[in-house]
């Protein structure tokens, strides 16, 4: 079974099923519904001044919203058509000969931008898409059975969840010039591993550790082995095969901005 998310410990059996009956889609109120995506940076309770990606060119700008990391094997088709189709109505101007964008920011990246490098961050899948969905209005929150989610250590950065969003454009007085996609509503589906933060599990770190009243703890932390890449979780499955699916038309940048 192909692998289709770094660094989680969910069956992929079942997250296969998932894009394959809950498959990105256009709802009958126009909203665009995501598929199963896992969330990284959430902030869905409190607005907080956007930066980088999440800014999607309105740094200084307090917003919710989320980065959503696809998995594998996801066909983007939509959200490019939703894109394109925007960005044309937008800036009809802005288009060169070869009908490529000229000019305008693009929300899409390959993950492997941030799963590799000097600080590569965990979850992030190579071949797999990721974009940022935000809002100024504070999103509804529910669980699968439709049950508002106040506790906000049940979002947290690894979490899967399903995402309406819209696209909206964006420009001047701001930096940049785009089409966003707009958070509307969430709805969280299924735990996994934590991405990111929080340090490491001391029940794992101090197994080995006996004490007694002349143990020389201090000894026994310069002996141990060091953790090297400690932002980055270990790849199960021995590495991934597959690609995104349909990826956007446009061709991806070199190098994405910092999400946060």
């Amino acid at each position: 079974m192909t692998q289709l998310a770094k660094d989680s410990t969910l069956d992929p059996r079942w997250l296969a099923e998932q894009m394959r009956v809950n498959s990105p889609r256009l709802l009958a109120n126009g909203n665009i519904f995501s598929g199963p995506v896992r969330l990284a940076f959430p902030n869905l309770f409190k607005a907080r001044a956007a930066q980088g990606q999440l800014g999607q060119g309105q740094s200084g700008v307090e917003k919710f919203g989320a980065a959503l990391l696809f998995p594998l094997q996801t066909d983007m088709t939509l959200f490019s058509q939703s894109w394109t189709k925007a960005a044309r109505e937008a800036f009809p101007k802005n288009w060169d000969a070869q009908g490529n964008p000229v000019g305008l920011h693009l929300p899409f990246h390959d993950q492997k931008e941030k799963s590799l490098g000097v600080k590569p961050l965990a979850g992030y899948t190579p071949g797999a898409i990721t974009f940022s969905v935000t809002s100024q209005f504070k999103p509804q929150v529910v669980d699968i059975n439709m049950n508002p989610i106040v506790d906000e250590a049940r979002v947290y950065p690894g979490v899967w969840a399903f995402v309406a969003m819209n696209v909206y454009k964006y420009g001047p007085p701001q930096p940049k010039t785009g089409i966003a996609f707009g958070l509307q509503s969430v709805m969280i589906i299924a735990d996994d591993q934590k991405l990111g933060g929080g340090g490491s599990d001391p029940r794992k770190d101090f197994a080995n550790i006996t004490m007694t009243a002349q143990s020389n703890i201090a000894e026994k932390f310069d002996n141990a082995p060091v953790n090297t890449n400690p932002g980055q979780g270990a790849m199960p499955g021995g590495g991934f095969v597959g690609t995104a699916g349909n990826l956007p038309t446009h061709a991806l940048p070199d190098s994405a901005e910092e999400f946060m």
